[in-house]
């Protein structure tokens, strides 16, 4: 997602892995799985906690946990990454369109999407559209109202003629909080055009505290709570974060007081922030450096912490605020997006589990005389810091030997070598050369990887 005017979510559950091999679900319980993530989990989760079973235990459900899908280019990458992992979520929200207003009229983008490979899924799918901020009024029968009116009528046509069958159309709309009024008569147009496909839209936690809010959220089979954002910073030294616990508490806390079913969005995602050379905010980056910065830019990185999103789901899991039915992820891991967390990270999250990386060294002859180093990291999360091989051999001479990727020699002796990075970035299942050296005769190289 383009980043958005406001300063809110730049972009915005989970069946555990199935254990070998069962026949899809019917789509009688498909449709099932989709009205209980949208309004029952809540009650249901609230009613386990309560009973106890005979060990004095508490038992409780797992909140059902999605993603969003917000590509707008289906790249191989995208497929890859929903045929290995879609299935293993309770559902995905798809963007399907963009709306951005301007002075000469509503510039739309459409999404190509691959029906086909949402439908072999057999997970609840919802349509989301994105609109960025409008200036113009909210009558029902302006030139935009129409447009919006089209569009989402043509979106879902698209979707049925494709045999998708939708469980809901989400609407994410960039809208100032003194017109949320405005909002909720453009949704009570929309929403008898979708007929018997739930009517959802985001909010930001800001909304809760107006009064305007309670009359929109009604007029909606429910709304996404999204708590993630970055702030336009002030300096380059300023303090970043994406999404803090403490206000995800409260904001849910909050919106558990309104009545209506919500489930909560929460980020995976991380940007690259540019400041000029004196500090100051120039723009942002999703996917490493953008061309163009001037010379001298200072960089900083913001992501999401892995380990406090742990505490959320262990929270909201084990004692289900009322009205909470899900969580959402923001966004769905694929192996070209660089700036989001790996689907090993996610997974681990998604159990209430806390990732943690494992790095491993392998040694591989390219010729009798010849051997490269490998660092591959296996665990469930980012590994960021230095690393060191030691590298060590009898019977023969060091006769060349060079780092690659960051690596460069700081000892060595008759028979030892030492690679050593100051820093390495290895995400799970990341793997990469970082070196190799030659010997004067075939010999077995030892290796033992430091990390700090």
């Amino acid at each position: 997602m383009d980043p958005p005017s406001r300063p809110v979510a730049l972009e915005v559950g989970s069946f555990p892995a199935a254990q070998g091999h069962r026949s899809p679900p019917s789509r009688f319980w498909r449709r099932t799985i989709g009205l209980v993530a949208l309004f029952g989990c809540a009650v249901l989760g609230r009613f386990f906690a309560a009973h106890r079973p005979g060990d004095g235990s508490v038992r409780t459900i797992p909140l059902l946990q999605q993603a969003y899908v917000w590509q707008r280019d289906w790249t191989l990458s995208v497929h890859e990454a929903l045929k290995a992992h879609g299935r293993e979520m309770a559902g995905l929200v798809v963007l399907g369109a963009e709306v951005a207003w301007k002075r000469d009229g509503p510039q739309v983008f459409r999404v190509a999407l691959d029906h086909s490979l949402l439908r072999s899924l057999d997970r609840p799918v919802g349509l989301c559209l994105r609109m960025g901020g409008y200036p113009g009024t909210f009558a029902t029968n302006t030139p935009a109202a129409r447009v919006l009116d089209d569009l989402v009528r043509g979106m879902i046509a698209e979707a049925v003629s494709n045999r998708l069958d939708l469980a809901e159309f989400q609407i994410d709309f960039d809208c100032a909080e003194s017109r949320l009024d405005g909002y909720r008569r453009w949704l009570e147009q929309l929403r008898p055009r979708l007929g018997r496909i739930s009517l959802t839209i985001t909010a930001l936690p800001a909304w809760l505290k107006r009064r305007e809010f309670r009359a929109l959220a009604r007029a909606t089979d429910g709304y996404v709570l999204q708590v993630h954002s970055l702030d336009r910073p002030r300096d380059v030294r300023a303090p970043f974060i994406l999404c803090d616990p403490d206000a995800a508490r409260r904001a849910v806390a909050t919106a558990s007081q309104l009545g209506v079913p919500f489930r909560v969005a929460l980020p995976t995602y991380g940007y690259l922030v540019a400041f000029d050379a004196g500090g100051q905010f120039m723009g942002l980056s999703a996917e490493g450096p953008a061309s163009g910065w001037p010379e001298g830019a200072q960089f900083r990185i913001v992501s999401t912490d892995p380990a406090s999103m742990v505490g959320l789901v262990r929270d909201w899991t084990s004692q289900p605020p009322p009205g909470l039915t899900g969580i959402l992820w923001y966004r769905f891991p694929t192996h070209q997006d660089k700036r989001n967390w790996r689907w090993p990270t996610l997974a681990t999250v998604m159990r209430g589990e806390f990732p943690a990386p494992l790095l491993r060294l392998e040694t591989r002859r390219s010729n009798p005389s010849v051997t490269e180093l490998f660092i591959s990291n296996e665990g469930t999360g980012n590994y960021l810091g230095p690393v060191t091989a030691h590298l060590s051999w009898t019977g023969a001479r060091l006769e060349a030997r060079d780092g690659l990727a960051g690596f460069e020699s700081v000892g060595e002796s008759a028979e030892t070598l030492d690679l050593r990075s100051d820093w390495v970035q290895l995400g799970p299942g990341e793997r990469r050369v970082a070196g190799w050296l030659r010997l004067t005769e075939e010999k077995e190289v030892q290796s033992e990887l430091e990390t700090q």
